[in-house]
């Protein structure tokens, strides 16, 4: 009898000491995932709205607070043997006022939307399918080259083995423009604002320069038949069509007709003891687009490094966005504009972040855990808007079980912070078992990846209408008594 009490209390002992080794080897959001993308998961969000606000007026407030209530959002998504769909519904009332079916069948992708072009027409492309170089090719003049923009998204969200198996190739590259700045570099002292004393290290390239460098690193590129063979392997479609030796020579002929006016200009800036105090990239665009250049900053600030990105426009507005990186997950920053006329905004905003512990309730054989946000708005000329703040707050729950469906329940609020008007959507939804899954009706379906330019503008003016008529449909039913 004894030695079964021991054998019982030391079982009581590992299964008490193995329920939260379970949680920290499992967290509820990767199981969330994992659910969702094996089995189902169906949500729903609600809104509401309540207190006084004085940025949307009078009575456009009124009208929020009167139709928000009627509003609701139903959310179905559904896995089976490798095919998926995922209908989102806006429910007015109770009844259907939108629907929009997005399915995969492994080898398409199809949707169909009410907002779009009504109910049951359904619009395709390949699982596999490109959007980057769709967009590329839909921008371009007949017969001029793809875009390199494309080449740059794929270089950069490759995995690691193909980094690394491309990394040697990219040295010669790499040191070819390390020499050519090198032979930039000019070397100046100076005092800042406050009196501190700095040695600044710039590179000023003039446009011509940057074209020759250009021409320098596609010869390199180019002249190494490895290098290309791996960027063929990352880069489908169109793009191929000039990663060929052989289109060298086209390539060198395009960077001598870049319309690119202005210089480039890297510079940063030490203080006595070494420290970094900015640093500062100026980048011109080439052609006739509404930006004319941009320019990135870094800088020490507040325990922090603010990093900003500003864009010059070429009618005299500007915009700018700065970020510091702070302690415990926050984040603070501006956001700047001025348009052509001097008239603009300016607004400080700060970020926080907490991701939760998972907690354990034997009793109920749950875990638990509750992630928060917050993001503060505030004006820096103290009359554009009154203050505001978003804050979201999810809980996850779930039962020790594998196989346990998981709850995600949660509120997304904003928040008047000098009047105390709120807009909250709430979310509640769980994971649940597969349901069945409409077939994708390939025979009707309108395959974008096929159409040319003309017929996608048409396709999107068609669209445009559609969207308008729904939300004018809309707009009187949430507006009838």
């Amino acid at each position: 009898m004894k030695r079964r009490i021991a054998c019982l209390m030391a079982a009581a002992v590992l299964l008490l000491s193995a329920a939260p080794a379970l949680a920290a080897d499992y967290p509820l959001e990767v199981k969330l995932i994992k659910q969702i993308q094996q089995s189902a998961y169906r949500g729903t969000v609600a809104v509401r709205a309540e207190g006084e606000s004085a940025l949307f007026g009078e009575e456009a407030w009124a009208l929020i607070q009167k139709t928000a209530p009627r509003l609701s959002l139903q959310v179905d998504h559904s896995v089976q043997r490798g095919h998926s769909q995922t209908v989102a519904e806006l429910l007015v009332d109770g009844a259907s006022a939108g629907r929009t079916d997005l399915r995969c069948n492994g080898a398409l992708y199809a949707f169909a939307s009410d907002l779009l072009a009504g109910a049951g027409a359904f619009y395709a492309v390949p699982a596999d399918w490109d959007a980057a170089e769709w967009l590329s090719g839909l921008t371009e003049e007949e017969g001029a080259w793809p875009a390199v923009w494309p080449v740059l998204l794929s270089v950069y969200g490759a995995d690691g083995e193909w980094n690394a198996r491309a990394e040697k190739h990219w040295q010669a590259v790499e040191m070819e423009v390390e020499l050519w700045l090198g032979d930039l570099v000019l070397y100046d002292t100076g005092s800042a604002e406050d009196g501190t004393e700095y040695t600044e290290l710039s590179c000023v390239i003039p446009d011509w320069e940057v074209k020759e460098e250009i021409k320098r690193v596609l010869t390199l590129i180019y002249q190494d038949g490895e290098l290309l063979g791996l960027l063929r392997e990352i880069c489908g479609g169109r793009v191929q069509l000039y990663l060929q030796p052989g289109c060298l020579d086209s390539l060198l002929k395009a960077a001598d007709a870049l319309p690119l006016n202005g210089d480039v200009i890297l510079a940063r800036r030490f203080d006595a003891a070494g420290q970094p105090m900015l640093d500062t990239v100026t980048l011109p665009l080439a052609g006739d687009g509404p930006v004319e250049k941009l320019a990135l900053t870094a800088r020490p600030r507040d325990g922090g490094r603010e990093t900003a990105v500003s864009c010059f426009f070429r009618d005299g507005g500007w915009a700018r966005v700065a970020w510091t990186p702070l302690a415990d997950a926050k984040y603070a920053g501006e956001i700047e504009y001025s348009g052509a006329d001097g008239n603009g905004l300016a607004l400080g905003w700060d970020l926080k972040w907490e991701m939760g512990e998972e907690s354990y309730n034997l009793a109920t054989d749950k875990f638990e855990k509750t992630l928060k946000g917050e993001m503060n708005l505030r004006p820096l000329d103290g009359k554009a808007f009154p203050a505001q703040r978003l804050t979201a707050e999810a809980t996850l729950m779930s039962g020790s079980s594998q196989q346990s469906p998981t709850r995600l329940d949660g509120a997304l609020t904003w928040e008047d912070t000098e009047n105390g008007g709120r807009i909250v959507f709430t979310l509640e939804s769980r994971t649940a078992a597969p349901f069945a899954i409409e077939e994708i009706p390939e025979e009707e379906c309108v395959r974008l990846d096929r159409a040319d330019a003309e017929e996608t503008l048409s396709l999107a003016v068609r669209w445009g209408e559609s969207a308008e008529e729904w939300l004018e449909r809309t707009a009187r039913l949430l507006t009838e008594e």
